[in-house]
């Protein structure tokens, strides 16, 4: 394979312009726009195709008890800024996104922190709450993994959104809302010789198929991320596609705080309606499996005896007709995210109940900002939430845990609550295995959500052009900019 030449430009499209470059209000995820968070601070962790915490900016974090993590740091990495990367950086930021005032989405994940104490330049001590084995995952996963610089945060003030400093290997010049970042090449960057680039631009375009003909077409170089259905398309085109193994589930939650999923006859209902196979095979053409688990398959937590309870269309429109007749018939809204997959899954749901009476879905499309604030302002009866990740932990916990940070369908069940501490509460895996095949079952009687899909071998996946490398990823496709450039001719 050709060297990677110093130099040049790449040229980015994307769905998502983040509208703020502040990591404690955004998630990460390519649907948030993380690479362009990615670009700016890089990260102090990763994580690999086999879901192991991999080391960047962060030497090491480990724990004995569960409940004592030390977090220790490379020598010598600073930000764009010149401030030095250090254990009082990733407090300060900590600190902040526990703020009441920030209204931070991170701050779920660090909810079971009860202290953090600096020992010294490099080393951060972490105190639990309680025991968890799992916490570094809620680390390397998350927003938490990108630390600004505190100075530049203190400076800013509320600017700091839009003037973000890192410690990543491009700094932001321009942000047109909308239409284009420009970022140019950190020449302080902590990894010598890198970036490749002087330039990284990303656009903008809710199209995949759109973003791929003008990749063909040279108006732009790669573009991320691209589902299973899109990256035949681009092989067919001849463009060269980068991927990264996804593990985790996609599942539509219903709000169990208002009418009329507090009633556990219409969640069951919407859930044995919906074939979750036959939305695959309408949205992505058979290429990706409806779940069996909350536990990808490809993983040592993975018990094949305890799986998701199959639809059940009779016992759907008995329920339906039943709740009709008391006064109840089930209608409810579904707001989601305006881009091509999300239009596409929105519109299946809608297909699947239409064969059924009694029953209306209201579909919603909305911006990015608008469907944030649709989830934060709990304005929905059913939404959709990736629970992606090498590991269950953080996300099952956020997601099912008694009044956890991201448990936006208020599920409210001991015998939930039960399975997911207990889940991350050990080192063990043979424990924690026993533990979510427990969760399964819990999950089975309760019809919390329905579980719509596992992302594919190829799902965290970007299409470029062959005078490039190939973009590397990590988590849900983060991209590492520090690595890509103009292959030399």
């Amino acid at each position: 394979m050709a060297a990677v030449e110093h130099g040049g430009t790449g040229i980015v499209l994307g769905p998502t312009d983040p509208n703020t470059f502040d990591p404690a209000i955004v998630f990460n995820n390519s649907e948030s726009g993380s690479a362009l968070l990615s670009a700016v601070y890089d990260s102090l962790f990763t994580i690999s195709p086999t879901g192991q915490i991999q080391p960047r900016i962060a030497a090491s974090f480990a724990t004995t008890d569960g409940i004592t993590w030390t977090l220790k740091l490379r020598p010598g990495v600073k930000f764009s800024d010149g401030t030095p990367f250090n254990a009082v950086a990733i407090k300060d930021e900590w600190e902040r996104i526990l703020k009441p005032s920030m209204e931070s989405v991170n701050a779920q994940f660090l909810a079971a922190v009860s202290s953090m104490t600096v020992v010294n330049d490099l080393t951060l001590l972490i105190k639990l709450k309680a025991v968890n084995y799992q916490f570094k995952q809620a680390v390397a996963s998350t927003s938490l993994t990108w630390i600004p610089s505190p100075t530049a945060v203190q400076k800013e003030g509320a600017g700091f959104a839009s003037h973000p400093v890192g410690a990543g290997p491009f700094v932001v010049s321009s942000i047109t809302p909308q239409v284009e970042t420009v970022m140019k090449r950190n020449p302080e960057y902590w990894q010598k010789g890198k970036p490749y680039l002087d330039e990284l631009i990303f656009k903008f375009n809710t199209s995949q198929q759109q973003s791929i003909e003008a990749v063909q077409a040279g108006q732009a170089d790669v573009t991320t991320p691209v589902d299973v259905v899109e990256q035949r398309s681009a092989k067919e085109t001849g463009l060269d596609i980068a991927s990264i193994p996804m593990a985790g589930i996609d599942a539509f939650f219903f709000n169990e705080s208002r009418p009329p999923f507090n009633n556990i006859l219409a969640r069951e209902a919407v859930y044995d309606a919906v074939n979750e196979r036959a939305v695959n095979n309408d949205v992505y053409d058979g290429l990706i499996a409806a779940p069996s688990s909350i536990v990808a398959k490809s993983s040592v937590l993975y018990d094949p005896t305890s799986t998701f309870a199959p639809p059940n269309a009779k016992r759907a429109q008995q329920l339906f007709n039943q709740l009709a007749a008391e006064g109840h018939p089930v209608t409810f809204t579904y707001p989601y995210q305006d881009v091509t997959v999300q239009q596409q899954l929105a519109t299946a749901l809608e297909t699947q109940l239409a064969a059924y009476k009694n029953v209306t879905i209201k579909l919603e499309p909305e911006d990015v900002a608008s469907y944030t604030q649709f989830v934060l302002t709990d304005n929905f009866d059913m939404i959709e939430l990736g629970l992606f990740g090498g590991d269950p932990e953080p996300v099952v916990y956020t997601a099912l845990y008694t009044g956890a940070g991201a448990n936006f369908g208020h599920v409210n069940f001991p015998s939930i609550d039960a399975a997911v501490l207990a889940g991350r509460s050990t080192p063990s895996n043979a424990q924690r295995k026993a533990d979510y095949a427990t969760l399964v079952q819990a999950l089975n009687k309760e019809y919390v959500a329905l579980w719509a899909f596992s992302p594919s071998a190829t799902d965290g996946a970007a299409a470029y052009k062959s005078s490039f490398n190939a973009p590397q990823m990590y988590g849900e496709g983060t991209v590492l900019w520090d690595s890509w450039g103009q292959l030399a001719k």
